[in-house]
Protein backbone atom coordinates (compact mmCIF):
# COMPACT_ATOMS: atom_id res chain seq x y z
CA UNK A 1 0.00 0.00 0.00
CA UNK A 2 2.69 2.13 0.83
CA UNK A 3 4.48 1.18 -2.63
CA UNK A 4 1.58 2.21 -4.14
CA UNK A 5 0.92 5.97 -2.62
CA UNK A 6 4.08 6.72 -3.25
CA UNK A 7 4.06 5.78 -6.93
CA UNK A 8 1.02 8.00 -7.00
CA UNK A 9 2.48 10.86 -5.50
CA UNK A 10 5.53 10.72 -7.70
CA UNK A 11 3.30 10.67 -11.16
CA UNK A 12 1.01 13.44 -10.05
CA UNK A 13 4.26 15.38 -9.58
CA UNK A 14 5.34 14.40 -12.87
CA UNK A 15 1.53 15.34 -14.39
CA UNK A 16 1.73 18.80 -12.63
CA UNK A 17 5.71 19.28 -13.93
CA UNK A 18 4.19 18.49 -17.48
CA UNK A 19 0.97 20.69 -17.36
CA UNK A 20 3.24 23.52 -15.80
CA UNK A 21 6.23 23.01 -18.92
CA UNK A 22 3.64 22.93 -21.84
CA UNK A 23 1.34 25.80 -20.62
CA UNK A 24 0.93 29.03 -21.72
CA UNK A 25 -1.06 32.05 -19.78
CA UNK A 26 -3.46 34.95 -20.16
CA UNK A 27 -3.17 37.85 -18.40
CA UNK A 28 -5.88 39.79 -17.57
CA UNK A 29 -6.23 43.62 -17.43
CA UNK A 30 -6.56 42.91 -13.62
CA UNK A 31 -3.13 41.12 -13.07
CA UNK A 32 -5.07 37.81 -12.39
CA UNK A 33 -3.74 34.89 -15.08
CA UNK A 34 -5.83 31.93 -16.82
CA UNK A 35 -3.51 29.03 -17.43
CA UNK A 36 -4.29 27.27 -20.90
CA UNK A 37 -4.02 24.19 -22.41
CA UNK A 38 -1.98 24.96 -25.33
CA UNK A 39 -2.00 28.06 -27.50
CA UNK A 40 -4.98 30.58 -26.82
CA UNK A 41 -5.87 32.70 -30.22
CA UNK A 42 -8.13 35.88 -30.71
CA UNK A 43 -10.84 35.93 -33.22
CA UNK A 44 -12.22 39.39 -33.54
CA UNK A 45 -13.25 40.60 -30.35
CA UNK A 46 -12.72 37.58 -28.23
CA UNK A 47 -9.58 35.30 -27.32
CA UNK A 48 -10.53 31.79 -27.34
CA UNK A 49 -8.44 29.06 -25.46
CA UNK A 50 -8.68 25.23 -23.73
CA UNK A 51 -8.63 25.46 -19.71
CA UNK A 52 -6.23 22.50 -18.25
CA UNK A 53 -9.17 20.08 -18.24
CA UNK A 54 -9.39 20.38 -21.81
CA UNK A 55 -12.43 22.40 -22.04
CA UNK A 56 -13.44 25.08 -24.47
CA UNK A 57 -13.64 28.47 -23.07
CA UNK A 58 -13.76 32.03 -24.40
CA UNK A 59 -12.90 36.07 -22.87
CA UNK A 60 -13.47 39.13 -24.30
CA UNK A 61 -10.27 40.39 -25.87
CA UNK A 62 -10.82 43.96 -24.16
CA UNK A 63 -10.46 42.41 -20.99
CA UNK A 64 -7.37 40.59 -21.48
CA UNK A 65 -3.88 42.30 -21.66
CA UNK A 66 -2.37 40.55 -24.84
CA UNK A 67 0.73 41.73 -24.97
CA UNK A 68 1.58 40.46 -21.21
CA UNK A 69 -0.14 37.18 -22.48
CA UNK A 70 2.28 36.56 -25.02
CA UNK A 71 4.96 37.50 -22.62
CA UNK A 72 4.33 35.37 -20.57
CA UNK A 73 3.49 32.17 -22.60
CA UNK A 74 6.89 32.65 -24.83
CA UNK A 75 9.62 29.68 -23.76
CA UNK A 76 11.32 30.25 -20.85
CA UNK A 77 15.51 29.31 -21.35
CA UNK A 78 16.72 25.98 -19.25
CA UNK A 79 19.36 26.56 -16.74
CA UNK A 80 21.60 25.18 -19.25
CA UNK A 81 20.99 27.52 -21.63
CA UNK A 82 21.76 30.09 -18.69
CA UNK A 83 25.14 28.36 -18.17
CA UNK A 84 25.97 28.43 -21.90
CA UNK A 85 24.90 32.10 -22.17
CA UNK A 86 27.22 33.19 -19.19
CA UNK A 87 29.78 31.09 -19.83
CA UNK A 88 33.10 33.38 -21.14
CA UNK A 89 34.04 32.49 -24.40
CA UNK A 90 37.23 30.06 -24.51
CA UNK A 91 40.54 31.67 -24.80
CA UNK A 92 42.26 32.02 -27.58
CA UNK A 93 45.48 29.28 -27.53
CA UNK A 94 48.56 31.50 -28.06
CA UNK A 95 50.91 30.48 -31.21
CA UNK A 96 53.46 27.93 -30.69
CA UNK A 97 55.74 29.41 -33.45
CA UNK A 98 55.65 32.78 -34.84
CA UNK A 99 58.61 33.47 -37.89
CA UNK A 100 58.65 37.23 -38.76
CA UNK A 101 61.00 38.79 -41.56
CA UNK A 102 64.39 38.67 -39.48
CA UNK A 103 63.82 35.47 -38.47
CA UNK A 104 64.53 34.00 -41.92
CA UNK A 105 68.47 34.30 -43.18
CA UNK A 106 69.05 36.33 -46.18
CA UNK A 107 71.75 35.56 -48.61
CA UNK A 108 74.72 37.26 -48.49
CA UNK A 109 76.93 39.45 -51.17
CA UNK A 110 79.37 37.05 -52.82
CA UNK A 111 83.23 37.96 -52.49
CA UNK A 112 84.98 38.69 -55.89
CA UNK A 113 88.22 36.77 -55.30
CA UNK A 114 86.57 33.53 -53.91
CA UNK A 115 83.20 33.30 -55.56
CA UNK A 116 81.46 32.53 -52.35
CA UNK A 117 78.98 33.91 -50.06
CA UNK A 118 80.29 35.93 -46.86
CA UNK A 119 83.54 34.95 -47.11
CA UNK A 120 86.47 37.45 -47.35
CA UNK A 121 89.61 38.16 -46.01
CA UNK A 122 87.89 39.71 -43.17
CA UNK A 123 85.10 37.14 -42.61
CA UNK A 124 87.83 35.10 -39.99
CA UNK A 125 86.57 35.05 -36.47
CA UNK A 126 89.65 34.70 -35.31
CA UNK A 127 89.22 38.17 -33.64
CA UNK A 128 86.16 37.85 -32.31
CA UNK A 129 86.55 35.89 -29.45
CA UNK A 130 82.60 34.81 -29.46
CA UNK A 131 80.83 34.51 -32.54
CA UNK A 132 77.66 33.17 -30.94
CA UNK A 133 75.95 34.71 -27.53
CA UNK A 134 73.18 34.38 -25.20
CA UNK A 135 71.51 37.76 -25.01
CA UNK A 136 69.20 37.15 -22.57
CA UNK A 137 67.25 34.42 -20.53
CA UNK A 138 64.92 33.69 -18.47
CA UNK A 139 63.18 30.70 -15.91
CA UNK A 140 59.51 29.51 -16.13
CA UNK A 141 57.75 26.53 -15.41
CA UNK A 142 56.64 23.99 -17.77
CA UNK A 143 52.95 23.72 -19.21
CA UNK A 144 52.17 20.58 -16.76
CA UNK A 145 53.87 22.58 -14.01
CA UNK A 146 55.80 19.58 -13.09
CA UNK A 147 59.60 21.09 -14.30
CA UNK A 148 61.10 24.12 -15.48
CA UNK A 149 62.30 25.69 -18.99
CA UNK A 150 65.16 28.22 -19.65
CA UNK A 151 64.03 30.45 -22.67
CA UNK A 152 66.42 32.92 -23.96
CA UNK A 153 67.82 34.32 -27.29
CA UNK A 154 71.11 34.08 -28.84
CA UNK A 155 72.98 36.34 -31.70
CA UNK A 156 75.46 35.73 -34.12
CA UNK A 157 78.15 38.41 -33.31
CA UNK A 158 80.97 37.42 -35.99
CA UNK A 159 81.01 38.32 -39.61
CA UNK A 160 79.90 34.73 -41.04
CA UNK A 161 77.46 32.86 -41.06
CA UNK A 162 77.35 30.62 -38.35
CA UNK A 163 75.34 26.85 -38.58
CA UNK A 164 75.45 23.68 -37.15
CA UNK A 165 74.13 25.63 -33.47
CA UNK A 166 74.25 23.84 -30.98
CA UNK A 167 72.97 24.75 -27.36
CA UNK A 168 73.63 22.92 -24.05
CA UNK A 169 72.28 24.50 -21.03
CA UNK A 170 73.16 23.29 -17.71
CA UNK A 171 71.83 24.55 -14.70
CA UNK A 172 71.33 23.71 -10.57
CA UNK A 173 68.52 22.69 -8.53
CA UNK A 174 68.57 24.06 -5.04
CA UNK A 175 69.45 20.48 -3.77
CA UNK A 176 72.91 20.67 -5.48
CA UNK A 177 72.37 18.33 -7.83
CA UNK A 178 73.29 19.54 -12.31
CA UNK A 179 70.96 18.92 -15.05
CA UNK A 180 71.75 19.80 -18.51
CA UNK A 181 69.69 19.07 -21.61
CA UNK A 182 70.08 20.59 -25.16
CA UNK A 183 68.35 23.72 -26.21
CA UNK A 184 65.82 23.10 -29.33
CA UNK A 185 66.17 26.13 -31.03
CA UNK A 186 63.96 28.17 -33.72
CA UNK A 187 67.02 28.48 -36.38
CA UNK A 188 70.06 26.28 -36.49
CA UNK A 189 71.98 28.51 -38.77
CA UNK A 190 72.19 32.27 -38.26
CA UNK A 191 73.46 35.12 -40.62
CA UNK A 192 75.68 37.91 -39.28
CA UNK A 193 73.90 40.05 -37.31
CA UNK A 194 70.66 37.47 -36.96
CA UNK A 195 69.20 35.86 -33.73
CA UNK A 196 67.12 33.07 -32.50
CA UNK A 197 65.06 32.06 -29.76
CA UNK A 198 66.26 28.45 -27.62
CA UNK A 199 64.01 26.67 -25.38
CA UNK A 200 65.79 24.40 -22.60
CA UNK A 201 63.29 21.81 -20.70
CA UNK A 202 63.88 20.11 -17.36
CA UNK A 203 61.43 17.85 -15.89
CA UNK A 204 60.73 17.16 -12.72
CA UNK A 205 63.03 20.22 -11.51
CA UNK A 206 61.24 22.50 -8.95
CA UNK A 207 63.50 25.81 -9.40
CA UNK A 208 66.87 26.88 -10.51
CA UNK A 209 69.48 28.07 -8.11
CA UNK A 210 71.82 30.65 -9.67
CA UNK A 211 72.67 31.26 -13.37
CA UNK A 212 72.66 28.82 -15.80
CA UNK A 213 75.76 27.35 -17.96
CA UNK A 214 75.38 27.71 -21.50
CA UNK A 215 77.78 26.00 -24.38
CA UNK A 216 77.75 27.19 -27.69
CA UNK A 217 78.99 24.69 -30.79
CA UNK A 218 78.91 25.97 -34.36
CA UNK A 219 80.97 26.58 -37.37
CA UNK A 220 81.42 29.52 -39.94
CA UNK A 221 79.53 28.85 -43.18
CA UNK A 222 79.76 29.67 -46.75
CA UNK A 223 78.21 28.87 -50.09
CA UNK A 224 78.80 28.46 -53.32
CA UNK A 225 78.01 26.47 -56.84
CA UNK A 226 80.01 23.84 -55.64
CA UNK A 227 77.61 23.29 -52.24
CA UNK A 228 78.22 24.66 -48.68
CA UNK A 229 81.41 25.13 -46.99
CA UNK A 230 82.54 24.61 -44.22
CA UNK A 231 85.24 27.82 -42.90
CA UNK A 232 87.86 27.21 -40.06
CA UNK A 233 87.64 29.65 -37.85
CA UNK A 234 91.51 30.87 -36.94
CA UNK A 235 92.68 31.00 -41.14
CA UNK A 236 89.01 31.82 -42.69
CA UNK A 237 89.71 29.09 -44.74
CA UNK A 238 87.35 26.45 -46.34
CA UNK A 239 87.79 23.05 -44.57
CA UNK A 240 85.50 20.89 -45.90
CA UNK A 241 82.72 20.77 -48.54
CA UNK A 242 79.30 19.55 -47.36
CA UNK A 243 75.45 19.16 -48.66
CA UNK A 244 73.07 20.21 -46.15
CA UNK A 245 72.88 22.04 -42.97
CA UNK A 246 72.41 19.10 -41.15
CA UNK A 247 76.07 18.21 -41.86
CA UNK A 248 77.27 21.05 -40.14
CA UNK A 249 76.80 20.23 -36.91
CA UNK A 250 79.04 16.88 -37.36
CA UNK A 251 81.59 19.57 -39.06
CA UNK A 252 81.56 21.21 -36.06
CA UNK A 253 82.34 17.95 -33.54
CA UNK A 254 85.01 17.12 -35.88
CA UNK A 255 86.91 19.94 -35.58
CA UNK A 256 87.63 19.28 -31.82
CA UNK A 257 86.59 23.15 -31.06
CA UNK A 258 83.58 24.14 -29.81
CA UNK A 259 83.40 27.38 -32.03
CA UNK A 260 81.94 29.64 -29.18
CA UNK A 261 80.47 29.83 -25.34
CA UNK A 262 78.41 32.07 -24.10
CA UNK A 263 76.21 32.50 -20.28
CA UNK A 264 73.74 34.21 -18.68
CA UNK A 265 75.98 36.97 -17.87
CA UNK A 266 76.63 38.11 -21.46
CA UNK A 267 74.72 41.15 -22.09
Amino acid sequence: MRTLRALLVVLGCLALWASAAGADWLVMRDGSRVETKGPWRVEGNKVLFDLPNGTLSVLRASEVDLEASEAASAPQPSADDEVRAEAPPAPKPEPVLVLTDKDIPRALPVDEDTGLEAVSSSTSTGDIAEPLVVDSWEKTSTRDGFGVEIRGTLSNRSAAVRGGIVLQVEIEDFGGNEHQAQAFLRLSALEPGGSTTFRAVYPNVDDVDGTPTFSLESVGLAADADGIKVIDDASGQVRQTITSLDDAAAGAAASGDDGSSGSGDDP
